[in-house]
């Protein structure tokens, strides 16, 4: 259960332990859900070494300070109150004078005409009226593959009906649907609102006021979660710089085959190999890279989460001027200061005929502002806000363009032909980006209608067999795989703690001394009693030097066994092309395993040799990672001519018994089934399982 309050944090965490020593888990990305992840894994005595593209921490946090103050690029509000995050500022008097948008906001409209107290107040109170149909509550038994955009229509047309021909009225509705559209279209930055699932609504959960701002820049919070994962001997330190690799974007993320390590290889060529790596890059580069970023390639249903569920592009404008003039503006409705100026544009039919789902394609791109909200924190500054492909292109453009174009909608907007240029104007750069590709995550009406969404994205992949449970190699967190804080900050940080719980629940699970192939170990191994099926019980033990005190009839227990064999036209020479018959196999729980092969064939090695197949034998600890020596063997085949002395190489113990097997016919002649098994001797070092692979250089067997 997550934590709702400050204090159920403090409770709910799990206190430090070693649980993770030997372990190493890397953490593509360098925002607040990696770093969230991190300190809790480092908590626990994990190794982490965290991956990021940018030459700076903080993802989609970003603060820019000046002389007079700071502003945010990035995230900017704590939205709601109902959850830990709203908790611990407020109990750490983080918080600033909370924005009440619909007291605090002057509404301007196209003409430049002033509305009065009680236009304000029929424009406040149909808004609210729309609003008030995406609450969860409303939304609770809604239809996923109904769109946003076309509740807001019916409720467009619901409103319209009610008005008389010519009737202000139908006016008042046209622009206050226009204003909602825009509005929320800042909740997904999407394109349109008929691209959002109305699921989008019902699932994410706010409760309580929208926009709350800090005393602080936003990336303060990064410092907060070091205070709340002191480590075990005291503070927590920051990352080193071997724990935090900025401007190294990762290239491809390869699960090993062999022995389920992940390998995390960067753009400059670097390798380094992991127990587990957590991604929580925006979806955007999921997007973006997901199809040549894994190796092997993401289940089906997570490609097709990624792909279908929605990420959109807020942008933000930052204009400086020399003074901050709209102080000066006066309105009899606003209480106090104030903190934003709605953006309210005159709509015709021909144009809502041209564009049904507003989209704003034929439209200048500032036609997609929302709104002008003045900084609290830098007291010269309006930040314009807007959303959907518009933002593309306000990335794009030259500054002076984009800084003409904001102060013409000003003047226009508030009928002041005397309003100043800015001093310069500053802007986020999120949408056209490669490492980002947007802001955050929506659940699209793709995605709704397809019954995807959060959960599934943030589902682990790449599952090995545990002792207990299958262990996950690749984890995803980030806001888009929070089920109901998507696209907030403390979604993702939620995410980033979920994920580190998982491993750090995963590994307490997994007792260090506990043996997997229960009942099979013996401190001591006597001679094994022979079963009436010609197997043994017993148990894989390893000598430390990788001697082999005893090789006998055995089987093996909990292993893995590769092999390679000769093609049966003899063309089976190790640089040979068609020297392809090689494979890995795990011994099942109790210790069995078998192999199917084509019958090997003899060959000419200066004097034929008999058929035979090889075997690397390899102890792996619980996780598959390798644990000790490896042996090397042949499996002869009883009654073959070219055994010793025949045999061409007098070294190879081809006239060994416990090296040949003895073989049936079964069905035809070409068919041949036998027993071998294989028995180490014991020693101080207990293995888990054992592993037998085959690897050929140059006629060499390693």
């Amino acid at each position: 259960m997550e934590p709702s309050s400050h204090a159920e944090l403090v409770s709910s965490l799990l206190p430090p332990s070693n649980v993770g020593e030997g372990l190493r888990v890397a953490i593509v990305g360098a925002g607040i859900a990696g770093i969230a992840a991190a300190l809790r894994l480092r908590r626990h005595g994990f190794a982490v070494v965290v991956f990021e593209a940018e030459g700076r921490i903080g993802g989609r946090l970003r603060s820019h300070h000046t002389d007079q103050g700071w502003f945010e690029f990035g995230a900017q509000w704590i939205h709601g109150e109902q959850h830990w995050l709203y908790d611990y500022a407020q109990q750490h008097d983080m918080l600033a004078q909370s924005v009440h948008m619909t007291r605090e906001t002057a509404a301007l409209f196209e003409s430049g005409s002033q509305v009065s107290q009680t236009s304000h107040s029929d424009l406040v109170k149909l808004g609210a009226e729309f609003a008030d149909h995406f609450s969860p509550d409303v939304l609770v038994s809604c239809r996923c593959d109904e769109s946003v955009g076309e509740r807001l229509k019916e409720l467009q047309c619901e409103a319209t009906l009610s008005s008389l021909p010519g009737d202000s009225h139908r006016k008042l509705v046209e622009s206050v649907c226009d204003w909602s559209n825009r509005c929320l279209k800042i909740d997904s930055g999407a394109d349109s609102l008929h691209d959002v699932s109305l699921q989008n609504y019902r699932d994410e959960t706010c409760v309580g006021n929208y926009n709350h701002q800090l005393k602080l820049p936003f990336t303060s919070i990064i410092s907060h979660l070091l205070w709340l994962h002191p480590g075990r001997d005291g503070p927590e330190e920051d990352f080193s710089k071997d724990e935090m690799r900025l401007r190294t974007p990762v290239q491809y993320i390869r699960l090993s085959e062999y022995n389920y390590q992940v390998s995390v290889e960067t753009e400059s060529g670097e390798q380094c190999g992991f127990d587990h790596v957590i991604v929580t890059v925006p979806l955007g580069v999921l997007k973006k890279k997901h199809r040549t970023l894994f190796v092997p390639a993401l289940s089906q249903k997570k490609q097709e989460t990624i792909e279908s569920m929605g990420f959109g592009m807020i942008g933000k404008v930052i204009m400086i001027f020399a003074e901050p003039f709209w102080t000066n503006w006066q309105f009899d409705y606003v209480e106090g200061d104030v903190r934003a100026f709605a953006l309210y544009w005159e709509g015709d039919l021909e144009s809502e005929r041209k564009d049904p789902e507003k989209r704003y394609a034929d439209q200048p791109w500032y036609r997609s502002i929302r709104s002008f909200i003045a900084c609290q924190t830098h007291p010269n500054v309006l930040i314009g806000f807007l959303a959907g492909h518009h933002v593309k292109t306000m990335e794009s453009l030259p500054d002076s363009q984009v800084a003409q174009d904001l102060t013409t909608v000003l003047k226009k907007f508030s009928g002041d032909p005397s309003i100043p240029n800015p001093i310069s104007i500053l802007r986020s750069d999120w949408a056209t980006s490669e490492r980002f590709g947007g802001t955050y995550s929506y659940i699209s009406l793709e995605s709704g209608s397809k019954g995807l969404g959060p959960i599934d994205l943030g589902q682990p992949e790449w599952f090995q067999e545990g002792p207990k449970t299958l262990v996950p190699r690749l984890l995803f967190a980030g806001e888009a795989t929070h089920p109901r804080y998507f696209s907030m900050v403390h979604g993702a940080i939620l995410s980033g703690w979920r994920e580190a719980d998982r491993l750090v629940t995963l590994y307490r699970s997994f007792d260090r001394k506990d043996i997997v192939y229960s009942g099979h170990y013996r401190d001591s191994s006597p001679e094994p009693e022979e079963s009436p099926t010609r197997r043994y019980r017993y148990s894989a033990d390893w000598n430390n030097s990788g001697g082999l005190e005893r090789l006998g009839a055995f089987r093996l227990n909990r292993s893995i066994s590769r092999r390679a064999n000769g093609d049966p036209d003899s063309s089976h020479a190790p640089g040979s092309k068609d020297y392809t018959c090689r494979s890995r196999v795990y011994t099942r729980d109790d210790g069995t395993y078998s192999v199917s092969s084509i019958f090997p064939g003899r060959y000419d090695d200066s004097g034929y040799r008999p058929a035979h197949i090889h075997f690397k034998i390899t102890p792996v600890d619980r996780f598959n990672r390798p644990n000790g020596a490896t042996f090397t063997t042949q499996l002869y085949f009883e009654d073959d001519h070219y055994l010793l002395p025949v045999d061409s190489c007098k070294h190879c113990g081809s006239d060994e018994p416990t090296l040949i097997a003895c073989v049936q016919h079964v069905d035809d002649i070409k068919t041949y089934v036998g027993h071998w098994d294989v028995l180490l001797a014991p020693s101080s070092t207990r293995v888990n399982r054992m592993t037998a692979e085959e690897e050929f250089n140059d006629k060499h067997y390693n």
